[in-house]
């Protein structure tokens, strides 16, 4: 027992190892494009990306909601599991790609800026591609393989 907990342990700390360096390379990546962002577009236009990010990024929260979380509490996984798993990450990737596609023209609206409306739509896409991810990311929390789960994060990201 005592061999198990201690590996338990030795496993918890590469994933918390794992988690937080994906954490800090995603801040260091948002911050590289933030810059070469603000430094390539016109104040307007990086006003305008920054109205489009806002929603994205609100949004995306709202994505790690639900399917993943509950599959790392279940103790065994079927293929079953796994494959409604992925399909309700998709579809929850599309109807948050939808939602924001059709909330487009109120967003320009809401701000009084209609140039925000193709940028909010072609972002919207980035939820069906992150759903992708989604299912896969908690089956390999549940495997404790937190490196796997660290580049899909960072190949991901924005």
């Amino acid at each position: 027992m005592a061999n198990r907990n201690s590996e338990l342990t030795v496993r918890t700390l590469a994933g918390f190892k794992w988690s937080y360096a994906s954490i800090f390379v995603q801040g260091v990546v948002q911050l590289g494009v933030l810059s070469v962002l603000a430094r390539k577009l016109t104040p307007l236009d990086f006003g305008i990306f920054g109205i489009a990010t806002l929603f994205t990024s609100s949004l995306e929260r709202v994505g790690y909601l639900g399917v993943a979380p509950a599959l790392v509490q279940r103790d065994e996984l079927s293929d079953t599991d796994k494959r409604v798993a992925m399909s309700l990450s998709l579809l929850l990737g599309a109807g948050l790609s939808l939602g924001l596609y059709l909330a487009a023209p109120g967003i320009g609206s809401f701000f009084n800026e209609p140039a925000v409306i193709p940028i909010v739509r072609a972002l919207s896409i980035i939820f069906v591609i992150e759903a992708f991810g989604f299912g896969n990311c908690a089956t390999m929390g549940e495997d404790f393989f937190f490196a796997g789960d660290f580049w899909i994060h960072n190949l991901l990201s924005k």
